[in-house]
């Protein structure tokens, strides 16, 4: 493994970003603007986009520092204004925008989930620590099953005359573990508050769909892909939900819920299909009833659909699964930026709906 960028080499690799950055800033100042080439978006632009809304994301995080801080979502064209305008060009571009841009959320969770990563890369880590026995364990027999691989692949490699692999990287310190789960908790936790609350989420679906529409409205375009996503994946999500209960099962109480002082049997899958059914009908709303009413009225909803009123103990863990799974959509890996707001909205104000 490569050793570790000292603050030198990190100095100098910032250095060379931010002049590519001021020679960027000449080149759509000499296009005419705003984008590379000129009024409409060419090769140059789909070929940037994806560096320049990373570094702006990550801006955004505090994961860089310096000048580069200045992409941030929040401090646009404080250095590079023609850059901002480029950001602002993009975002107007629905091509790009509502198919090909990530969005905050996303961004932070998957920070959150590279922090983590330095776990999986050590080689080891020190003993103790909750599971510890028995990732040790399977680490064992992975490595006895892998074995006989080795084996063929060195002996490949000697034929060959190639030089030995390099040595795995040395097991992490306590320190350098806790450093990890400091820093993957505070973007967790970033992530987590950039999912919209409830006025949030009712001020995105306050609007219906406008009904008998000949050319339909991003906003009805965004939530139609929504609900194809639902559709077409219901039984994954509703399989995905049900195994996510069961390895919470393990812990001291299923999604983290006691009633009196016991945990609850977990809900069925009909019980978060009939979830999913409600927010695939919210929606679907055409004005003047809006996603947001229909939402609203979730416990009742689910309660006719079941046939059977719909104890709270229930309804609680239903809000935890609505809440999860907002917190599992990734943009664009799952949908367009548009939907997923809309498609998170949902979820959120039906957890919301529920716990009340």
């Amino acid at each position: 493994a490569p050793p570790p960028l000292d603050a030198a080499a990190i100095a100098l690799r910032l250095a060379v970003a931010e002049s590519a950055l001021d020679a960027l800033e000449s080149a759509l100042l000499e296009s005419g603007g705003p984008l590379l080439g000129g009024k409409l978006v060419n090769a140059a632009d789909c070929a940037i986009a994806p560096f320049l809304e990373r570094y702006s994301h990550n801006a955004a995080l505090k994961a860089v520092d310096g000048p580069l801080a200045s992409l941030s979502l929040r401090e646009r064209g404080t250095r590079w204004p023609h850059v901002a305008g480029w950001y602002a060009a993009m975002e107007r571009f629905r091509g790009y925008s509502a198919r090909v841009e990530g969005d905050a959320f996303s961004y932070a969770k998957l920070a959150s989930t590279f922090a983590r990563f330095g776990f999986g890369l050590s080689a080891g880590s020190p003993s103790g620590g909750k599971g510890a026995g028995k990732k040790g364990i399977r680490a064992r027999a992975v490595a006895l099953a892998d074995r006989p691989l080795r084996g063929m692949k060195e002996i490949g490699r000697r034929v060959r005359r190639l030089p030995p692999p390099p040595s795995p990287p040395p097991p992490l310190t306590a320190e350098q573990i806790e450093k990890l789960e400091s820093r993957a908790a505070s973007l967790e936790a970033a992530a987590i508050a950039l999912l919209p609350d409830a006025d949030t989420a009712r001020e995105l679906l306050r609007l219906g769909n406008p009904p008998g529409s000949l050319l339909p409205d991003p906003l009805s375009l965004a939530r139609a892909e929504a609900l194809s996503m639902i559709v077409g994946n219901r039984a994954g999500i509703v399989a995905d939900a049900i195994k996510g209960q069961a390895l919470q099962a393990g812990s001291a109480a299923p999604l983290g819920i006691l009633i009196n002082r016991k945990p609850m049997a977990p809900v069925g899958a009909a019980h978060f299909d009939a979830l999913l059914r409600v927010v695939g009908n919210a929606l679907c709303a055409s004005a003047p009833l809006s996603p947001a009413s229909v939402l609203e009225r979730a416990p009742e909803a689910i309660s006719g659909a079941l046939g059977s009123p719909l104890p709270y103990a229930e309804r609680l863990q239903l809000a935890q699964m609505a809440h999860s799974l907002a917190k599992r959509l990734c943009v664009p890996r799952d949908m367009g930026k548009p939907a997923g707001e809309q498609l998170r909205a949902a979820l959120q104000l039906a957890a919301h709906a529920l716990r009340v």
